[in-house]
């Protein structure tokens, strides 16, 4: 997947343009229910700055979670509240105390993907072809 700069890319009606030909081989994913979203989401991430080798990986680049939905493990783990992804954060630090964990938060807009609710404050993230999650979330947190 190429990763750029996100731009403001409407169509003509102002709708969100988004390029999810990195899907194709893939049946209706994102689902019908993952909607464009303008707001501040959370990553936690290995390195600081990000990598762009090892982080923001789906679980299918890291060939985990396989009996899942492909479609949900080629979707990016987002967090609407930081306090919930620092809750899980903790929780990760006691199975991996060696294993350094960071917090970012980027603004996502409508252009950048679509989003799917996974349960209260953890969403699933289809990032459109021509975003990098590395250029969202650049500010670091914790």
């Amino acid at each position: 997947m190429k990763c750029e700069t996100p731009t403001e890319s409407t169509g003509p009606s102002g709708e969100a343009k988004h390029d999810f030909s990195w899907l194709a081989d893939l049946k209706s994913c994102p689902p019908p229910d993952a909607q464009p979203i303008d707001g501040t989401f959370y990553v936690f991430h290995d390195f600081d700055p990000p990598s762009t080798e090892a982080d923001f990986r789906t679980a299918a680049q890291r060939g985990q979670f396989e009996s899942l939905d492909e479609c949900a493990r080629r979707s990016n783990s987002v967090w609407s509240d930081l306090a919930a992804l620092k809750g899980r954060v903790a929780d990760l630090k006691k199975r991996y105390p060696l294993r350094p964990f960071y917090i970012s938060e980027g603004h996502v807009k409508k252009e950048h993907g679509v989003v799917k609710d996974s349960d209260k404050s953890h969403c699933s993230f289809w990032v459109c072809g021509r975003t990098c999650m590395h250029a969202i979330f650049k500010r670091r947190v914790v």
